[in-house]
């Protein structure tokens, strides 16, 4: 889509107010950088998770991922994006159809394409750019990658059960059990055999996750320090 219909009075409507009330005006502003990537380079105005787009916003808009997660769940709830693509990790804004403008649909038809399949290739996310994106944070690797790379790599799970046992002074072998614990609960597999539950998630990092899982057993003691 080239464009999209932006009503002047959008800041008045209701479910603006009470985002603008809850997240202040940079909540608003990071909603329409949402609807401008959906409407420029989605999909049938669908961003899907691989394309990293929460990472690309943390570090192009500075919004931190927990940031991003409060007012992403506050905009599936009120509808403004759709909730069951957010929890595959999609971005999907289905009401961006309603907006769309007249040069598009000239082109549509002229290329007798779908009103969904409009050639959106010269739009898209630059890739270069996101690469100087990650590259810029020290190398590190989105979380989807280091998740996908935990729960496959066996030799990675044992560093980090001995990091886990040294830094909590633990007997390695309760570690052990509770990493083996999380490993199986997050591996478990949909209906469908097509992902597994941590897959599923908005976003997922192993980080934060082996940190709030072990805060809530007996005998671990919360640590600032990164266990990955």
């Amino acid at each position: 889509m080239k464009c999209f219909k932006h009503n002047t009075t959008a800041h008045s409507n209701l479910k603006m107010q009470m985002l603008i009330s809850k997240f202040g005006l940079s909540g608003y502003g990071y909603y329409w950088c949402l609807v401008e990537l959906a409407a420029s380079s989605g999909a049938e105005y669908r961003v899907r998770a691989e394309k990293e787009w929460k990472f690309y916003f943390k570090k192009l808009l500075e919004i931190e991922t927990e940031n991003q997660n409060d007012i992403l769940e506050y905009l599936a709830e009120t509808k403004l994006i759709d909730k069951k693509s957010l929890l595959k990790g999609d971005l999907y804004i289905p009401s961006l159809e309603e907006r769309s403008d007249e040069y598009t649909d000239k082109l549509r038809r002229k290329s007798r394409q779908g009103r969904d399949n409009v050639r959106l290739d010269k739009i898209r996310i630059d890739k270069n750019r996101l690469e100087d994106i990650r590259e810029d944070s020290e190398g590190k690797s989105p979380p989807s990658q280091i998740a996908k790379k935990f729960f496959s790599d066996k030799n990675l799970q044992n560093q980090v059960i001995q990091k886990i046992s040294d830094k909590y002074n633990t007997d390695i072998n309760a570690v052990t059990r509770e990493i083996g614990k999380f490993v199986d609960y997050w591996t478990e597999s949909n209906k469908s055999g097509t992902r597994q539950k941590w897959e599923t998630q908005a976003t997922f990092e192993v980080d934060r996750r082996i940190k709030r899982w072990l805060e809530n057993v007996k005998g671990f003691q919360k640590q600032e320090r990164k266990i990955l």
